[in-house]
């Protein structure tokens, strides 16, 4: 193979001061920035003694912010954009820290926590696109619900997270993991309170994923979103209120106005879901909607109250090219698992290798999912099918304590083609021949444990 040269000798030589200019240049350009609340420096962001005691208003892209344990107010994400260049914001912690001057490992060990009372202001509001936040520890399997770098809190009045809003902003390629959200819990407030969790209010926000997260507590619903290319994954839901004037959903999927785009390219995989009430749970209007890999859990404590389906949709609204495969209904009793289709068409819709376990009611099947075979199911009722299969007794390792295994195969579900070809565990399915139903791949990685070495401060 001939070797590209420049041929002259000084050519040579310019090419590699210009290839050394473009390197520094953007090494110049990004730098790492220290946040510690308490901190009694020069406050100028340069290293842990003096760090900045709260991220400054305006941030510079391409930096990355390293934030130690510590409360911290609310925050609006709205430096400009340069590009496509990112802002990245880390949770500081022992092993992953930037520059050691200055550095106690007490500033790595604990939560850095975001928390406002403001009225009609959300603890953490995204304005511009382009962020990466991270809380580096925390959430998923083994750690569902602890051990979160980041935890982000408000009172009643405003979602905890917000993505744009009504007035025509539309961020996009935000990247959120490792965040624990909490928000003012129930307050008996009308259908106008935004009281989510976490909102996506633009209808043309797109490219945002959400990781390892825990939201509970909501005044309204966990998730409430209006965009497209989005993903939520390895997220624990709990409580969230619903009065008769809400309506709420956990995770209303929707355009609200006829001139806006329709919500595509959706997914939910891999999340536990142990709350549904009022309108119901993953209620969508779209193209393109994927739910596989998923725990839908109902705790002995909790009423499962709703209308539409745990997985479903409005009167009004339309579901097409959704995909419900592999996931896992627990405890749902007489709860319907799937809306009705109402009068409205469904193109496209279907749900394969899903497993139920004592549930009884499967609403829309025929209706809102035409398509649908090679479902297991267990001491339950179950509705008619070519390849169905069925099974009494406990068939998980210990779902009360969130470990969804298997403690056998199944008999085999249909192979799909991937992404539905691993569970949440990284288990690829049908290694062993068989490709199980439900969530978790029989035989596969066992659940990892939660870290021990964490505190909240």
């Amino acid at each position: 193979m001939k070797r590209f040269t420049t041929g002259h000798p000084a050519l040579r030589a310019l090419s590699l001061l210009f290839l050394f200019s473009c390197f520094t240049a953007t090494s110049a350009q990004a730098a790492n920035k220290y946040v510690r609340a308490g901190a009694t420096g020069a406050a100028n962001g340069s290293d842990w003694t003096n760090a900045y005691t709260s991220l400054p208003k305006t941030l510079t892209r391409g930096d990355t912010y390293y934030i130690a344990n510590g409360t911290y107010g609310n925050y609006t994400f709205n430096t400009a954009t340069s590009g496509s260049t990112l802002i990245t914001i880390k949770k500081a912690t022992i092993a992953d820290h930037g520059t050691s001057t200055g550095w106690s490992d007490a500033f790595g060990d604990g939560q850095a926590l975001f928390a406002t009372t403001a009225n009609l202001t959300a603890a953490w509001y995204f304005a511009t696109s382009y962020w990466l936040v991270d809380g580096q520890t925390g959430g998923g399997p083994g750690s569902w619900t602890s051990g979160f770098g980041f935890k982000v809190q408000r009172g009643t009045g405003e979602s905890v997270i917000v993505i744009g809003n009504l007035l025509g902003n539309t961020p996009s390629y935000i990247t959120l993991r490792h965040v624990e959200a909490q928000g003012g819990g129930p307050d008996g407030a009308g259908g106008q309170d935004p009281n989510d969790i976490f909102g996506i209010y633009t209808a043309g926000s797109s490219d945002i994923t959400v990781s390892y997260a825990y939201f509970y507590d909501a005044g309204r619903g966990i998730f409430f979103n209006r965009g497209s290319n989005i993903t939520f994954e390895y997220i624990y839901t709990g409580y969230y209120e619903s009065t008769p004037e809400q309506h709420a959903a956990m995770a209303p999927i929707w355009s609200t106005q006829p001139q806006e785009p329709r919500p595509s390219n959706v997914t939910f995989r891999y999340n536990i879901f142990t709350h549904v009430e009022g309108t119901g749970g993953l209620i969508m209007d779209g193209d393109g909607l994927y739910v596989y890999g998923n725990m839908f859990y109902r705790p002995t404590r909790d009423t499962w109250d709703q209308g539409n389906g745990i997985i479903g949709t409005w009167k009004v609204n339309t579901l097409t090219q959704t995909k419900v495969h592999n996931n896992t209904f627990v405890n749902v009793g007489t709860s319907p698992v799937f809306g009705q289709a109402f009068t409205n068409p469904t193109t496209g819709n279907e749900a394969y290798n899903n497993l139920h376990y004592n549930t009884g009611n499967y609403g829309g099947l025929g209706t809102l999912f035409p398509t649908y075979d090679y479902n297991h199911y267990v001491d339950t009722t179950s509705p008619t099918e070519t390849n169905k299969t069925t099974g009494t007794g406990d068939p998980f390792v210990n779902y009360v304590g969130l470990d969804f295994r298997l403690r056998a195969a199944t008999a085999a579900g249909m192979t799909l083609a991937p992404p539905y070809d691993r569970d949440m565990l990284g288990n690829l399915r049908g290694s062993d021949g068989t490709w199980d139903r439900g969530a978790i791949e029989f035989g596969g990685a066992i659940m990892p444990k939660a870290p021990t070495n964490l505190s909240v401060q």
